[in-house]
């Protein structure tokens, strides 16, 4: 009796919750954020922008400057948007990594 009492108590001790805790990951910076991370506000920002400077130049009879800014702010918004799909971060990989574990 007592050889089984020995090896049901840690088996027993395996099931007690522990107060382990995992610190949370860092936050990045708000450039690493916004460039690689969550590129949907700034790149859908400089989409409008594009539109409406073009929108308003061309209202003023200006098609250069209304291609060349709409243009501008249009490749910016494409560049933001390529920079966040291609690039991933550390957190990114973590994260990812923590969730094919867990699944």
């Amino acid at each position: 009796m007592a050889v089984l009492l020995a090896l049901d108590v840690p088996a027993a001790l395996a099931q007690v919750p522990t107060a382990i805790t995992i610190p949370p990951l860092p936050e990045p910076s708000l450039v690493e954020r916004y460039l690689f991370e969550d590129v949907w506000a700034p790149g859908t920002i400089l989409a409008v922008a594009a539109m409406v400077f073009a929108f308003i130049l061309l209202k003023r009879q200006l098609p250069a400057r209304a291609l060349a800014v709409g243009g501008l702010c249009a490749a910016l918004s494409a560049a933001v948007f390529l920079t966040g799909w291609l690039v991933e971060t550390t957190r990114e990989q973590i994260a990812g990594g923590t969730r094919e574990m867990v699944y």
